[in-house]
């Protein structure tokens, strides 16, 4: 995790109470930093990427957060998934490509994916709301913005 949408993120999750988060990151000062948020009782380790991949089956929940696997090297990946338990849900803030190749791997692993472009999606319906007073239906925009995103 890192940057301004793993600490919303984090700051969430820590606000849900849950007992157990990690923070895997490419530099352990950027992970150390944003464990700092956490002044609960939550546990939260900070770990390397290649400790993340090896522990990755004790996980119920993994979320992507950085561009790595966005376009134009939507190749790209951080962590291998070949230990990652069948339901983990995995989350992947990207939403260009909407699947991106962690998300492929996850889904072929049996996880239950949650896409990136739903975030870009809520965000937009929460600030519309905020600024018009009016309510959207999420449904029928997340079928157009898929359509923009995959170039239709």
């Amino acid at each position: 995790m890192q940057g301004g949408a793993a600490r919303g993120i984090y700051a969430a999750m820590l606000q849900t109470g849950m007992p157990v988060i990690d923070i895997a990151n490419r530099t352990r000062a950027s992970a150390e930093k944003l464990s700092q948020l956490n002044s609960g009782n939550t546990s939260s380790a900070v770990l390397s990427l290649e400790d993340a991949e090896a522990s990755i089956n004790k996980y119920d929940l993994i979320i992507q957060t950085t561009s790595v696997g966005m376009e134009p090297d939507d190749e790209g990946q951080l962590v291998k998934l070949g230990k990652l338990r069948t339901n983990t849900i995995v989350s992947d803030i990207v939403y260009k490509p909407i699947m991106t190749k962690l998300l492929k791997q996850a889904e072929q692993r049996g996880a239950r994916i949650h896409q990136g472009h739903l975030m870009l999606l809520h965000q937009a319906r929460y600030a519309f709301e905020i600024w018009t007073e009016c309510k959207v239906d999420v449904q029928s925009m997340d079928i157009e913005l898929k359509a923009v995103l995959e170039g239709r």
